[in-house]
């Protein structure tokens, strides 16, 4: 089995020509649309719309200030994506201290999934297993998430086989960020050489159900012949 292929991108990454990475096998991606309550990612626009002609599944990321309070910060989120969902999903991004306790993190990360979560179907949490055991509180929470986790060789040019290393509590991971300085295809980030790549725990067949993308139904002997053959009809 090989797992479906995506990216994650930002602002810093310019432009991003999302038909280049369609031609490279990309399922899915994430792209930033905030950090904090005041800053919107000027090339999320050009991002969420460039993913959705393309056919590529869509995430969109909130980098999370947990010094800050959350409702401000999610309603930022959520204005800058907008009522164009489809079938795109939240990323809560998990990275940052800022001088806050294990509890205060925990009640921002939690406070802002729920939330975001009645504008999003499924909200995902971003973050690595050295965060999540260091700088939150243990509790049934964990299990309860889906995890975007991120986890390197010493080479962040190639990817790491998966699984990522999972979190205390946590039994089950949703998708591998395993390279962030991937060399990125001729013509698809002018402004950048280097990706976050990223892996679905599935194939593209695993990754379009969460998404909720229903296969066509296989076709029945006499529509194959039809097909084959449209001069017997």
């Amino acid at each position: 089995m090989t797992n479906s292929f995506g990216l994650d991108t930002a602002g810093c990454n310019g432009m991003a020509y999302w038909s280049v990475a369609r031609a490279n096998g990309i399922h899915f991606a994430a792209a930033r649309a905030t950090i904090s309550w005041g800053y919107a990612d000027k090339w999320f626009p050009h991002n969420w719309q460039g993913m959705k002609e393309h056919g590529i599944h869509r995430l969109a990321y909130h980098v999370l200030y947990p010094s800050q309070p959350f409702k401000s910060q999610a309603e930022n989120f959520l204005r800058a994506v907008g009522d164009d969902w489809d079938d795109a999903y939240a990323v809560n991004d998990l990275e940052l201290v800022q001088r806050c306790s294990r509890a205060q993190i925990t009640d921002c990360l939690l406070g802002w999934d729920e939330y975001v979560s009645t504008r999003s179907k499924k909200v995902i949490d971003y973050s690595r297993k050295q965060f999540i055991d260091d700088y939150t509180e243990l509790g049934t929470w964990r299990k309860q998430r889906d995890w975007f986790l991120a986890q390197y060789l010493l080479d962040r040019s190639k990817e790491m086989p998966a699984p990522p290393a999972l979190p205390k509590g946590v039994d089950e991971w949703l998708v591998h960020q395993n390279a962030d300085h991937y060399i990125a295809w001729p013509g698809f980030t002018p402004d950048s050489i280097n990706l976050d790549i990223d892996r679905w725990n599935g194939d593209d067949a695993v990754c379009d159900a969460y998404f909720g993308a229903i296969p066509d139904p296989p076709l029945d002997r006499l529509a194959v012949l039809w097909q084959a053959h449209p001069e017997l009809w």
